[in-house]
């Protein structure tokens, strides 16, 4: 467990850096837009990726805290669960963090178009990092049904009379 969370706080730095770039790039657009359309946009993900950006802080602390730990301490199963749900969060603010890139490169900032591409690009990975990790971490708290209990299922069900919407009239 002690690798996953490695990779985990390398992975909470890495998006780090590129939240702290994506601001760097969007921020001084909130002075000058170019029509309200543009000022909602940009003030509106400025929002969300600074609220990103404290999550990541709090979840660096916590990871650093469960490394300094050791060994000697694997985490319990209500931290594992714990853990499971923030990364899904994150999954899900990355995925929306793509679309601000997305929209970053759509309102044609003055930067250069590769800085945006090759954030695109890490940004996916990470994507795909995530999921990885979250799939070893559910496969260590979710036990796999045995034959038996795919079994009693399958002849708990047969049984059950099936209805159609006709049927419900």
């Amino acid at each position: 467990m002690e690798k996953t969370l490695n990779v985990l706080h390398d992975l909470f730095a890495a998006m780090k850096k590129e939240v702290k770039r994506y601001l760097h790039i969007v921020e001084p657009k909130t002075t000058n837009p170019s029509n309200d359309y543009e000022r909602m946009l940009v003030r509106k993900a400025l929002g969300i990726e600074y609220a990103r950006k404290k999550r990541i802080k709090q979840m660096i602390q916590k990871l650093n805290e469960w490394l300094d730990e050791g060994n000697e301490k694997d985490l319990t199963q209500y931290e594992l669960i714990e853990l499971y749900a923030d990364l899904r969060l994150e999954c899900f603010a990355l995925q929306a963090f793509s679309q601000h890139v997305e929209d970053a490169r759509v309102l044609d900032y003055e930067t250069d178009e590769n800085e945006l591409d090759k954030m695109q690009e890490s940004v996916q990975a990470q994507v795909n990092e995530f999921q990885t990790i979250l799939d070893d971490i559910q496969s260590k708290w979710v036990e796999p049904s045995t034959s038996k209990e795919v079994e009693l299922k399958q002849t708990i069900h047969s049984d059950r009379p099936t209805f159609s919407v006709g049927s419900l009239l």
